[in-house]
């Protein structure tokens, strides 16, 4: 999994057509100051030690790069089902991790 998702990059988008969860919808207004959609990999390099982590998010991700739209959910959902086991998870409140 690690060598297939390496240099994958996912496009990002305020409400992403496979969000898990609805999100309050953009007025008209709302929508002409909102970014356009951004392109991030979905793995990045910590700059200080170079640990690789996932950098997702199911509710923006629209779509991968290069794969058709079944696989690429198929891959989110997968990724995210890892990702968020009991055992691996950081509890965190707001931006002050818990260590």
């Amino acid at each position: 999994m690690k060598r297939r998702i390496d240099g994958l990059k996912a496009v990002h988008v305020y409400l992403s057509k496979y969000s898990p969860r609805p999100l309050k919808p953009l007025n008209e207004e709302s929508s002409r100051r909102w970014p356009p959609a951004g392109v991030h990999p979905l793995v990045r390099v910590h700059p200080d030690n170079g640990r690789k982590a996932l950098y997702m998010n199911p509710v923006r991700i629209e779509s991968i790069e290069g794969l058709p739209d079944d696989e690429a959910l198929d891959l989110v959902t997968a990724l995210m089902t890892h990702a968020t086991q009991a055992e691996i998870r950081i509890p965190h409140s707001g931006a002050t991790a818990t260590w």
